[in-house]
């Protein structure tokens, strides 16, 4: 759980399910005692289009998009009013480096994944 800022916020966070055709996992959350709590949630089924794919969210959220080729994320990435931060994933420093060079944002990570054989694991008797 991560503590939002204030009733107002909460209730903008709450809204999206409602106002928006998305699955939301977990959904849940509320006025605990001290301030309001939003658990940690991922939303299903986003499309560009959508108020929750182009606003900044300060929560712990996460909105999955799908896209069918790079050109397409970095649009995806560029779809937001703000654009405070972004993270591009890959394997090849040049391609994240080229990606993260196309997104209109205050700052762009780059987390280089490292693909390894799978290893077979024996279990001792």
């Amino acid at each position: 759980m991560r503590r939002v800022g204030g009733r107002r916020y909460f209730a903008t966070l709450a809204g999206y399910p409602e106002h928006e055709d998305v699955r939301a996992f977990p959904r849940g959350g509320g006025g605990l005692k001290g301030g309001y709590f939003v658990e940690p949630t991922v939303f299903a089924d986003v499309t560009p289009e959508m108020r929750i794919s182009r606003e900044e969210i300060f929560g712990p959220v996460l909105c999955i998009l799908k896209y069918d080729d790079v050109d397409e994320a970095v649009a995806l990435a560029n779809n937001t009013e703000f654009g405070l931060g972004g993270l591009v994933f890959g394997q090849d420093p040049e391609t994240a480096l080229a990606v993260a060079d196309r997104m209109d944002t205050g700052s762009v990570g780059i987390k280089l994944l490292r693909v390894q054989p799978r290893r077979s694991v024996r279990r001792p008797p």
